[in-house]
């Protein structure tokens, strides 16, 4: 969806929205997507670390999220 707002992605239900500026390139929306899937993800990573963290007693630093260019 084209907008003057703030770029960003918002879930509705089983719709995922893509709010970009109009004139906005295919690869500033790549952009866009892959930020909020990191977001997303350092989110949810916290939430397991934090998790096992009491399950098997350690203690976690420091974590990352990098792009990586091969599997």
């Amino acid at each position: 969806m084209e907008t003057n707002l703030k770029s960003g992605v918002i879930l509705k239900h089983d719709v995922t929205e893509l709010h970009v500026k109009p004139a906005t390139s295919l690869n500033q929306k790549k952009i866009v997507i892959e930020k909020w899937h990191r977001e997303d993800l350092k989110e949810l990573v916290s939430l397991y670390i934090h998790k096992w963290e009491k399950k098997i007693k350690v203690q976690v630093e420091d974590f990352g999220v990098r792009k990586m260019k091969a599997r």
